[in-house]
């Protein structure tokens, strides 16, 4: 489960890249990367329940780490369009 969740919340962000990338009139979308950011940080605890299994501890601290850089890129982003 986590492992899905990880590739649609990836596939979400490179998708909504290209958009923004390809036209301007997406800006207004731009407070869910961060979301997508925090929900990718926090799926291994919120999804082990779901899977029943527990996350290795690379793919929390991968989840995490990559969440982080996701929220902290997405607030960077929000504030110069701000």
């Amino acid at each position: 489960m986590l492992a899905f969740s990880n590739t649609v919340v990836g596939v979400v962000l490179v998708a909504l890249a290209i958009a923004r990338t390809a036209t301007r009139r997406l800006r207004p979308l731009g407070w869910v990367v961060p979301v997508l950011g925090a929900w990718a940080a926090l799926s291994p605890w919120l999804l082990r329940h779901a899977a029943q299994t527990q996350p290795s501890t690379a793919a929390l601290v991968g989840n995490v780490v990559a969440g982080a850089v996701v929220v902290g890129a997405g607030v960077v982003v929000l504030v110069r369009a701000g």
